[in-house]
This record gives structure tokens, sequence and C-alpha cells, in this order.
């Protein structure tokens, strides 16, 4: 029986999780019909189905634009992000969209150590923007429990319960969750599912005060989850159809007696059996990152476009079918954060880090965005009948919309203003060394970062590193060496500014 079971041994893999240390007014016109509803497939795709917005790029459009593709070519209305990006959150303002804002590894530090850092970094960066942006779920750190460093797995938890603090402060802990997302290396076993454990240095100290405060918070457990990489490392031995969600027959957990029909649920239900193994039987689990990469290395079996956009079709058609539940929780569907939204030039590591997009960076689909509506049936159009009287704004014409926006990026691109900021995940150590720079040698204001200025909250390095390294940039001229700080900094082409807190442009 345990020869059925070889893919299993492959579930727990490091995913390639992305570290970017990076009332509401409902005006979306949600239908004409006489019953001016939503249909149940519509409805349970928008509150299932959400989308990962990373950034690490250099020609992505601006947040305006991002809303407007997601409007117009697809029906998903969550977005995760992995930062609290002042010009994202604003273009999300007054519209049907939800969002899983991130404070950054880079962050846990300040978080950690003092309850008011947290508290001015929520006001200033998350209810400033509250409630005209519906956010969610606030996601502190990522994929902390598998890192190498110490401080910063201790840093997680004391982070996670300030910022939470600071929600109850603010009254916004019943309408803001609060949680972390892991890797699937968290787990030391997943063979079979009902055998699933966290690890043993996880399991000893770190996992299980965690897991209380989800409980006792009714937060949900965020894990990403990416069969890709179980099937690229061992073609052989893992059926291509199982992680594809195509299995036309169950695979028997001989433990539990439990029949998997596709990787996804397995790996889900492996976390689920290790936290029922420390006494939480009760936690949701949310997949705050999935996704199949169109492209990789020659030593990436799998990646392509067939196979990506086979994933993310059966995938959404799964956790949007009323069957979308594992074997462990049948009555519960997933939540999922498909990855990523578009393709990411300057990811570092294999080619397929570069590829997990559903759009390119000029609005152009990677593959048929069919996938990417509700009803769709596979075949290029959608299946409901209904869509285009349902959402009369968004009824444009998928081939001449993609047209339009790729001539909308381009046209947009040699008139965009530039900013300096200080890059997600640089060391705080190299960061003050270029605000030293910058405001003595580089004869910047830095009067605004200084107590009661402007732009002194959130009162972390990245934020004043990054007001002070555009100042410079944009005395110096606007030069891309300028905006270097030893390799600190990089250039964007959304605003900084927020609130009180203005940053220069020429």
């Amino acid at each position: 029986m345990l020869a059925s079971f070889v893919f299993f041994l492959v579930l727990l893999l490091t995913t390639s999780g992305e570290v970017e240390c990076r009332s509401r007014k409902k005006t979306h016109d949600e239908g004409t019909s006489s019953s001016n509803k939503k249909s149940p497939s519509s409805s349970l795709f928008e509150s299932k189905v959400g989308v990962n917005y990373g950034r690490i790029a250099d020609n992505l459009p601006p947040p305006n634009q991002v809303l407007q593709l997601l409007t117009s070519a697809t029906d998903i209305r969550k977005v995760k992000l992995f930062d609290a990006e002042p010009s994202v959150l604003s273009a999300f303002s007054n519209t049907d969209f939800s969002l899983v804002v991130s404070a950054p590894n880079y962050m846990l530090s300040d978080l950690a150590s003092d309850q008011s850092k947290a508290l001015n970094w929520l006001t200033s960066s998350v209810a400033s923007f509250y409630p005209a942006t519906n956010i969610t779920h606030i996601a502190v750190g990522n994929e902390v429990f598998s890192q190498t460093d110490g401080a910063l797995k201790a840093n997680l938890l004391p982070a996670m319960k300030n910022v939470y603090s600071a929600l109850e402060k603010l009254k916004l802990h019943k309408r803001i969750k609060v949680s972390t997302p892991h890797a699937m290396s968290v787990l030391s076993s997943s063979f079979p599912p009902s055998n699933g454990s966290f690890s043993d240095t996880t399991r000893a100290s770190l996992m299980p005060p965690l897991l209380q405060f989800l409980n006792d918070t009714g937060n949900p457990f965020m894990i990403n989850v990416y069969p890709f990489f179980a099937y690229s490392t061992s073609p052989k031995s893992v059926s291509l159809d199982f992680v594809l969600f195509r299995s036309t027959k169950g695979e028997l957990d001989p433990m539990s007696g439990l029949s998997y029909a596709n990787m996804f649920d397995a790996q889900l239900d492996a976390v689920h059996f290790a936290m029922q193994s420390l006494g939480f039987d009760r936690i949701p689990l949310l997949v705050s990152e999935t996704g199949w990469p169109s492209s990789g290395d020659d030593s990436e079996t799998g990646a392509s476009v067939e196979n990506a956009r086979e994933y993310i079709r059966n995938l959404v058609k799964h956790v949007t079918s009323t069957s979308g539940t594992t074997p462990v929780r049948p009555s519960s569907p997933t939540e999922v954060y498909i990855f990523a939204l578009f393709n990411e030039d300057q990811k570092p590591g294999p080619k397929s880090e570069r590829n997990f997009g559903l759009f390119q960076p000029n609005g152009s689909p990677v593959y048929s965005s069919d996938v990417l509506r509700s009803g769709s049936n596979g075949s290029g159009t959608s299946g409901a009948a209904s869509k285009s009287k349902r959402r009369k704004k968004r009824s444009i014409n998928p081939p001449r919309q993609h047209h339009h926006h790729q001539k909308m990026y381009r046209s947009s691109a040699s008139s965009v203003r530039q900013w300096c900021i200080a890059k997600p995940g640089a060391d705080a150590a190299a960061l003050e060394k270029g605000i030293t720079f910058a405001c003595a040698e580089g004869g910047i204001d830095c009067s605004p970062i200084q107590s009661n200025g402007s732009c002194f909250d959130p009162q972390i390095a990245f934020s004043h590193a990054s007001f002070v390294y555009n100042s410079y940039f944009q005395k110096m001229g606007r030069n891309s060496w300028n905006c270097y700080f030893q390799d600190t900094a990089m250039i964007t082409i959304t605003d900084p500014s927020y609130g009180s807190c203005r940053y220069l442009s020429t």
C-alpha cells in the first residue's frame, strides 16, 4: 500500500515564497439584471480567489492601471500585497476589492520591540486608509520560520501580538485579521498527510504559542503551497495529473483512510494534521500563495505555459466548486491567493521565479485569462451566459481590452515620474549609513524625518531611508547612479508619499 504513496514523499518542498522586504463605498456596478444580484458562482469566485500583487520589477504599470486591468480582465476581487504601499492602497480605495497588506521581515524587530511603533505603523500605513480601502488581513513577516535567523524567528510572535494589540486600541481587531505566511518547509513530515508534523525546533518552541495566539484571536494559519516544486524535483515519482488536478483515481492515506484526488489537498491536510497533533483542530487555513511558472530553466521540469494555465484553471475550479474542500475539512472551503499577478523581472533565483505571473507587465495575459473568470469552462470563453449582463461595466471584449492596456502602458512610460526608495529587505544598518551620508555629505534637509517631522512616523529605517534617498536622488538630477546607496536603493514609478509626508519629485 505504501507504494501508492510515492507521491507523498516529496510533498514537503521549500516554496518560492516571495519575501518582498517589500464604512467603505461599493462603487462598482454589480449588475443590471432584474434581481441585481451576483450569481452564486460569481460570488463564490470573488470570495475565494485572490492574487498576490508583487512589485519586484522595474517595468510594472502604476497601481491605478493595475486596478483597471484586474477589473476589466478578471473576476478577482482579493489582492495580497507584500507591504503596505500607500499608492496601492489609495488606488484601491472606494472599490469592491479587499486587500491583504504585509509588514515585511525587516520590520519585525521594530514591531516586536515597542508596541508604540506597531501602533504608529498601523495608524499611518493601515488605519489611515481604512475603511475606504477594504483591508481585511495583515500578514506579519513572510516564511519567517523557514529562515535561519534566530532573532527574526523570535521576533515574529511578539510583532504579531503588538500589531493585534494596536488593532484592539483602534477597535479594528474584529475587522482586520492578523497572521503570518509559512512555507511548507515548516513541516518535517507530510507522509502520509495524517502523519503531518512540524519540524522539531518549530514544534518544540515556536509553533505552539503562535497557534495558541491564532486560536485565541480567531485568526487563520497562512500557508504557501506549491505542488509545482514537488513535481519538478521528482517528475518520475510524482504524477503530473495528480499535481494538475487531473487525476481520475484517488490516492489513499493508509493511516486515516482518506482519499486524495490532488496534491494541493494532500499538502493542506498535512498542515491540518500537524496542527491537530499540537491540539489545535479549529484554526482555518488560508493559502497565501500558490501558483505555477509558465517558463523555467532546463532543469525545472514542468514549467510551461500549458501546465501553468492548467494548474490555475483547475485550482480555481476546485476551490470554487461545492467540493472545494479537503478531506479533513469537508465543510470549510479554502481561500487562496494565486502567485502572482505579474511576471517580475528583478526577482533573483532560477528562471521560474520571474515567470509565475498571470500577466506580462504590459497587461497582456501570459495565457488565456478565461481561467480568471467565474463560470469559466476552460474553452477560452466564459461559461456564464449572463456575464455581460451581470457586469456591464466590465463587459469589454477581452482581446481588444488587452490591446488597449498595452498601448496605455507604453504611452505612459516616457512621461512617468520617478522616485528613489530603499530596497525592501535592505539591512537596517546599511540603511542608517545611507541616511547619514544623505543628511551629511549629501546636504539633504532631513528635518522631516526628525521628531515631530512630517515623515517621522513610522519610525523605521526603511521609511526614513526612502525619504532621504529620494531627496538626494531628486537634488542630484535623478540619475540612476544617484539611487544606489551601496545597493540599498531602487527606483520606483509610484509616488511613495503618504499622509502629510510628501516626497519630492521633478
